[in-house]
């Protein structure tokens, strides 16, 4: 149906090879389509928000190291930086709702990468390995359970839920939150508290200033057809979609209607990517229009056509400015990922071993976020129970785990 009656969506499928493993299964057939949406800030998720208020308050630099974070923690716990006279500050805080909201990524990767996802490393040339097992690794938990140790370390950031997460941002009563980790600042604040956060670099670490990548369009269908269709809504499925794979069609589809939801841009008018042509700029109507079908629409969405649109140019004011914010914020990881990266986002695996390596994901992944939690908090000692973890993870079939993924990484590399 691709080929007979999607001429916009073939001409993508063909144009951009990364997308096209995407969507095509192990047998060579594609069974549904995701949507292409070039989500920038998404692609480096994992980000590191700092109180720049405290960090004037108190004359400190914006830390660069690990060291020189961990001075910085330390003096929003002692210094008394919202001022009220208590020692109530959390210098840093997380969730346990997402991979995105977890410290471990972004203080774990100035020793190894750490992806967030599959815990997988790619070295020479295509050799898949498991990042969590290693020296590096368990080198990174001695830093982050030093500043747990310290009460650097809010202990909520390994239990806690979103909504508790915006709770500690939002406090009315006092700022106490130092520092996030989050992909953006509405994640764990949404009110006047977020003017606060700013976003840091990487930090340089005894080993690497590593990013945490993350194409952000995966495997796994948002569009579909079944045999419950008739071949004339068949045709007419397949017709709209490619409309939604022109930029025509997915303005229409997600942006709405031209003078009530956006306008074309104007000369004076500034891209949130500042070295390409404006296109188009989204209005805030006072009460939703219903024009669009929103996020539900995202089927193509190009870096380019994003990075084009028109934002205000104060990063900090609610009438659009908070899309050029994430834009800058994300300049400062671009890049900072490994040369060769594990991609979890396409890797297809066939269905005789899909049931095995769904155990051995589920069982090696929960381990390592549970031992991970365990030897920052203390609960576990990095000197007398490390021997075990490595072997704990041996016996649930890690060396299996990381076969699968070098055959998935294969077939990936070698995919015409």
């Amino acid at each position: 149906m691709i080929e007979e009656h999607a001429p916009n969506l073939s001409k993508v499928l063909d144009e951009r090879d990364s997308f096209r493993k995407i969507a095509t299964a192990p047998d060579g057939n594609i069974y549904g389509i995701p949507g292409l949406e070039e989500c920038f800030h998404c692609t480096w998720p994992n980000k590191l928000w700092l109180n720049t208020d405290w960090l004037e308050k108190l004359n400190l630099d914006i830390p660069s190291t690990h060291e020189e974070l961990k001075e910085v923690l330390t003096a929003f716990k002692e210094q008394d930086p919202n001022g009220n006279g208590k020692q109530d500050e959390l210098p840093l805080s997380g969730s346990a709702a997402s991979p995105n909201h977890s410290i471990i990524p972004i203080l774990m990767n100035g020793f190894v990468y750490d992806d967030a996802q599959t815990r997988l490393l790619v070295k020479n040339g295509g050799e898949v390995s498991f990042a969590a097992n290693t020296p590096e690794w368990r080198e990174g938990l001695e830093y982050i359970h030093s500043l747990y140790e310290e009460g650097l370390i809010d202990s909520g950031a390994f239990t806690q839920n979103r909504d508790a997460f915006i709770q500690l941002g939002n406090n009315a009563d006092n700022v106490i939150l130092g520092a996030a980790a989050a992909q953006h600042p509405w994640e764990f604040v949404d009110n006047e508290n977020q003017y606060a956060y700013n976003p840091i670099a990487p930090l340089q670490g005894p080993n690497h200033q590593y990013a945490t990548y993350n194409y952000p369009v995966t495997n796994g269908a948002t569009f579909a057809i079944t045999n419950k269709a008739s071949e004339k809504t068949q045709v007419k499925a397949i017709k709209l979609l490619d409309y939604m794979f022109t930029i025509d069609g997915m303005v229409r589809a997600h942006l709405g209607v031209e003078g009530e939801d956006w306008v074309t841009s104007e000369e004076s008018d500034v891209a949130i990517n500042e070295d390409v042509e404006p296109n188009v700029k989204l209005l805030h109507p006072e009460e939703p229009t219903n024009n669009n079908w929103s996020a539900a629409a995202q089927y193509y969405q190009p870096r380019e056509f994003r990075d084009g649109q028109v934002q205000a140019e104060d990063i900090y004011t609610d009438e659009g400015g908070y899309e050029r914010r994430l834009q800058e914020a994300t300049y400062l990881y671009e890049g900072k990922e490994p040369e060769e990266t594990f991609p979890f986002w396409a890797a297809w695996y066939p269905e005789e071993v899909q049931d095995e390596y769904s155990t051995l994901e589920t069982n090696i992944l929960d381990n390592v976020e549970q031992s991970a939690t365990q030897f920052i908090t203390g609960e576990l000692s990095l000197e007398d129970d490390w021997d075990d973890y490595v072997n704990g993870l041996e016996s649930l079939g890690v060396d299996r785990y990381v076969e699968i993924n070098q055959e998935a990484y294969d077939n990936y590399l070698n995919e015409d």
